[in-house]
């Protein structure tokens, strides 16, 4: 038998999960909480771990014919990935990334690399880590990009069938997909790349540029990988692509005349945009040389209704407020009323919004009711209103129209007019009313939170989302998806309750 140590220290601490998912083609089997036995091709060997769970001597007692297995798995384990090792490397990612998709497998992350190199790929990025502009974007060297940046909330379709051909492959797992297509310039080419008759990719030769929808990287497979055949799924995909890319006879391609061109296109289409604003500026302008007289009109009628409210408050006794908070809290719009912390809080019954869903300057897919659930309005004596909900987005967004701090934006116009008035008549009542109106508009064009967005947020977060037939709408439906009214979404933790919490939601409305 051959003796075999492994030291387990701080600096390679946390590799107790790596040494025994690595250990598992050995067939090992614990006798006790210390000991295991391992066995291959008939011969047996034992393995004493540490008494401690983190630090101490592992000792292999092995038969010649698993000494290479021990070896490499002891080198696996003592070895680690350094910053240098991702500057040199194909790889565009951030060191922290790669640590988190590679552990310490210093290894797999080397193969990886080396099997794009040999595939000519230079640069190998995922979703921006290349360029914020992917749209834009052109490279001397063949860049590879892994579900690439989708800055307008324009999903590319992707057919999940395609993974159906790997189903049946160890450690099989359905990638993450994601990805906007480029907006081409004239004349410029795409090829589509296929796998099993399915797309899977895109490459714009004019710019050595390659689009794959997957993302090979989100996964926690390779940290504890001798090798990538130890996985037939992800060799074999992997292979697959870089087999379809070659299929295509990629060759890095002279970008100088296209980046020329392409610089031609993006002044044409900023000045275009600069012509565009400018001829709304003249409209604005002589638009309000026309409406001055009106607009001093405005002033002078602001000014009496501030003189006014001026009066109110210097002549109110407190009954008025009294009165007002009386009114309020017969409201039918309004659940509870609380005077604490020196302000009035106004809590409306729970409801919805509705706006019609599109994603980028893309298809109207339709009216969307989105749950916003309970509002309430913080009035405070100093004029300021600061708005919560019970079911707030994931950034913090009590209401598409409000910050994440909870400020509220009025606009500027006559409604914003309006509240300021009965704000400071203290006409509470009536402002209930008008704050409703707030509550219940969605115009996504200028809210803090784009009707995409908050679409995506209440489907993660398993809050009601109605479609135009009243009908509740199921994340990742597969139909959706590949209308594009959906992304693939992940369920955040708070999924599964809000679904069973608010399954009594039904749509506002007839």
């Amino acid at each position: 038998m051959i003796k075999l140590k492994l030291k387990l220290t701080e600096s390679n601490a946390g590799a107790m999960d790596m040494l025994v998912e690595a250990l598992i083609p050995l067939n090992i089997k614990f006798k006790t909480t210390s000991i295991a036995e391992i066995s291959k091709d008939g011969e047996k060997g034992t393995i004493k771990f540490p008494k401690k769970e983190l630090y101490g001597e592992i000792i292999f007692e092995i038969s010649k014919s698993m000494e290479k297995n021990i070896k490499d798995i002891i080198t696996l384990i003592n070895t680690t990935i350094d910053e240098k090792d991702v500057t040199d490397s194909v790889f565009e990612l951030k060191y922290d990334y790669v640590k988190s998709v590679f552990g310490r497998n210093k290894k797999i992350f080397n193969d990886l690399n080396k099997l794009f190199k040999t595939a000519g790929i230079a640069k190998v990025g995922y979703n921006n880590t290349v360029s914020d502009n992917l749209q834009t974007f052109c490279d001397e060297n063949i860049t590879l990009i892994f579900s690439p940046f989708n800055k307008n909330g324009r999903n590319t379709p992707f057919d999940t069938k395609l993974f159906t051909q790997y189903e049946m492959l160890s450690g099989y797992t359905e990638l993450e997909y994601r990805g906007e297509k480029i907006t081409k310039i004239d004349d410029e080419k795409e090829e589509i790349i296929k796998l099993g008759g399915l797309e899977v990719g895109r490459y714009y030769r004019d710019r050595n540029l390659i689009y794959i929808w997957t993302n090979i990287f989100k996964t926690n497979i390779y940290a504890s990988l001798l090798s990538l055949k130890n996985n037939e799924f992800i060799h074999k995909y992997i292979n697959d692509i870089l087999k379809a890319i070659k299929d295509l006879k990629i060759k890095k391609e002279d970008v100088f005349k296209f980046t020329l061109r392409l610089l031609l296109d993006t002044f044409k289409k900023e000045s275009t945009k600069i012509i565009s604003e400018n001829e709304s500026k003249l409209s604005d302008v002589e638009r309000n040389i026309q409406d001055y007289d009106k607009q001093l009109t405005d002033f002078y009628e602001q000014r009496i209704a501030l003189r006014d409210t001026l009066e109110a408050l210097k002549n109110d006794s407190g009954k008025n407020l009294f009165d007002e908070i009386a009114k309020l809290k017969k409201n039918p719009l309004v659940t509870l009323v609380e005077l604490k912390e020196g302000k009035i809080f106004i809590t409306f019954k729970e409801t919805s919004i509705k706006c019609s869903l599109k994603r980028g300057d893309d298809i109207d897919h339709g009216i969307r009711e989105m749950y916003l659930g309970k509002i309430t309005f913080a009035i405070s004596g100093n004029n300021k209103i600061h708005v919560t909900s019970n079911v707030p987005g994931l950034e913090g967004h009590p209401h598409p129209h409000a910050n994440e701090s909870g400020e509220p934006c009025f606009g500027s116009g006559d409604g914003k007019r309006k509240i300021n008035k009965l704000f400071g008549e203290r006409k509470f009542d009536e402002l209930a009313y008008v704050l409703w109106m707030w509550v219940k508009t969605y115009r996504s064009s200028d809210a803090y939170v784009h009707v995409y967005n908050w679409y995506d947020d209440r489907l993660k977060q398993g809050y009601p989302v109605f479609d135009v037939k009243r009908k509740r709408i199921k994340i990742n439906d597969e139909g959706k998806i590949k209308t594009g009214e959906q992304l693939k979404l992940v369920e955040e933790k708070n999924y599964a309750k809000n679904i069973k919490t608010y399954k009594y939601v039904t749509p506002e409305g007839k």
